[in-house]
């Protein structure tokens, strides 16, 4: 019996993260080089595994990636808790006629995050009811624990972070970049010890993700109105305008023909200077406890 429990197991995961994975019925198409900070739209679509985490009144602060049909992943420092959703499918975050899915969060499995070290800087959350996967909604592949990722490998990275740092402009639409790996030694360059072996870097090219430094003023405000249970029943509307940024989103490359998870948007320069590399957390360095809670929970 447990034999055919571990093999049952198997499967699940294989159907998660084997050839239906990481192809989107939508192609993507990624121009070179472009920027999120000052980026280009993506096609409609073509990005199905890229979530939209919202606050209970539909508020969007940080993106998060659908690894299988009840699983999604993100980065730790969003805070999320079972009060907050999961949109799926969605584009245009101002659209009220999109085919989006809403979900649930029914748990929250963290990993022992470091909040001054951003060290395993990364959440697992579990929807309340499985999506329907189509042309919009569908999973990425998990990166494999040996998986490497060259230095200038030009990868991608999506979501409905600031187009302007400067003059805050926030985006309806997603946004997607391509940028390039930069090893964890020229990485250190930039960050110095900062830079961990469960980090990934890419960008200072001109490109950049952008992890808006009030994300953190919203999510301590968002804090005080928490109750024990974790339900949050109203946000600051002082902060609601402003911290929103591409945290939690995926970074994924192109290994065997199709994209893969190697990156969650975790840190980088408050002010979005795409000239410094973005650190992400490293998501082969997590694969095999991301295969175990999903088995587990």
């Amino acid at each position: 019996m447990a034999v055919l429990w571990f093999l049952s197991c198997l499967a699940l995961l294989s159907g998660a993260y084997g050839q239906s994975c990481g192809i989107p019925a939508i192609s993507p198409v990624v121009p070179g080089i472009s920027r999120i900070v000052n980026g280009v739209t993506a096609i409609p679509g073509s990005w199905p595994w890229q979530v939209s985490l919202q606050t209970s009144t539909g508020f969007h602060f940080c993106g998060g990636s659908l690894i299988n049909r009840q699983w999604v992943v993100t980065a730790a420092h969003c805070a999320v808790t079972t009060s907050h959703r999961v949109v799926l499918g969605a584009f245009d975050l101002t659209s009220k006629t999109e085919p989006t899915q809403i979900r649930a969060i029914s748990k929250v499995l963290n990993a022992q995050y470091n909040t001054q070290t951003y060290v395993n800087d990364l959440t697992l959350i579990k929807l309340a009811t499985p999506v329907t996967l189509n042309t919009r909604v569908s999973p990425v592949c998990l990166a494999a624990t040996n998986d490497v990722f060259i230095e200038g490998q030009i990868c991608a990275t999506t979501g409905w972070g600031y187009i302007n740092a400067t003059t805050k402009t926030l985006p309806a639409k997603l946004q997607q970049t391509g940028l390039p790996i930069m090893s964890n030694a020229n990485c250190q360059k930039y960050w110095g010890s900062r830079i961990q072996p469960t980090m990934i870097c890419a960008g200072a090219s001109g490109v950049s993700s952008c992890m808006v430094k009030y994300l953190y003023e919203f999510l301590a405000a968002m804090r005080k109105t928490m109750y024990c249970s974790g339900s949050v029943h109203h946000l600051p509307p002082s902060h609601n305008a402003r911290a929103q940024g591409d945290s939690g989103g995926p970074l994924v490359c192109k290994k065997n023909g199709v994209w893969t998870l190697a990156g969650i948007v975790s840190w980088g320069s408050s002010a979005c200077n795409t000239f410094y590399p973005v650190a992400y957390t490293r998501v082969s360095a997590f694969t095999a406890l991301i295969n175990q809670a999903v088995i587990n929970n």
